[in-house]
C-alpha cells in the first residue's frame, strides 16, 4: 500500500472505530467524474487539475467538520460521513449530484454541450457489513455499477 493510502485508510480507521464505539451510523461513498479523460484530453490536464480541485472545494463546502474527504486516486473521491443513516447518505448523494451537476455544468466548463457529473456508489454501516474494508469495497463496487449503467445507456 502506498504511504498517502496507509495515511488515508489510517485517518478512515479512526474516525470508523470512533463511530463505532460511539455506535453511530458511517456511511462510505465513492465517487469519480464521469468522462474526466475526455476533459483531460479535450482542454489538457491543468484544465482538468482545475476541475479537480472545483469540486474538492464544492464538496468540502457541502459536508461537515467531522466527515473526511479523500482523493482516492485519479478522478476517484471517498467520504466518510459520521453519524448519517441510509436516509441523510441518500440525501447528501442526491444534494451532490445536484450541485456537480448545477455548479460545475454553468461555471466551469468551456463548451455548453458538456457536462460534469459523478458516478457515485455508498455503503452504510451497520447495514452493510461491520468493516471498513469491505465498506469501502462494496462502495466502490457500487460506483463502478453506476458507472457502467450510463454507458450502456
Amino acid at each position: 500500500m502506498l504511504a498517502k493510502y496507509r495515511y488515508a485508510y489510517a485517518v478512515l480507521e479512526k474516525k470508523f472505530r470512533r463511530a463505532e464505539k460511539r455506535k453511530q451510523p458511517v456511511g462510505i461513498i465513492t465517487f469519480d467524474i464521469d468522462e474526466f479523460k475526455a476533459i483531460n484530453d479535450s482542454y489538457g490536464h491543468d484544465y482538468g487539475d482545475y476541475v479537480l480541485k472545483e469540486i474538492t472545494r464544492i464538496v468540502k463546502r457541502i459536508t461537515r467538520k467531522e466527515d473526511i474527504l479523500i482523493r482516492w486516486g485519479g478522478d476517484e473521491f471517498l467520504l466518510l460521513l459520521v453519524n448519517r443513516d441510509k436516509a441523510a447518505t441518500e440525501k447528501f448523494i442526491n444534494d451532490l449530484n445536484d450541485t456537480i451537476k448545477t455548479i460545475c455544468s454553468r461555471r466551469y466548463v468551456k463548451e455548453e454541450n458538456i457536462y460534469i457529473t459523478l458516478s457515485v456508489g455508498y455503503s452504510l454501516f451497520p447495514e452493510d457489513t461491520k468493516n471498513l474494508y469491505q465498506l469501502i469495497t462494496i462502495a466502490d463496487e457500487r460506483m463502478y455499477e453506476v458507472k457502467r449503467g450510463k454507458k450502456s445507456s
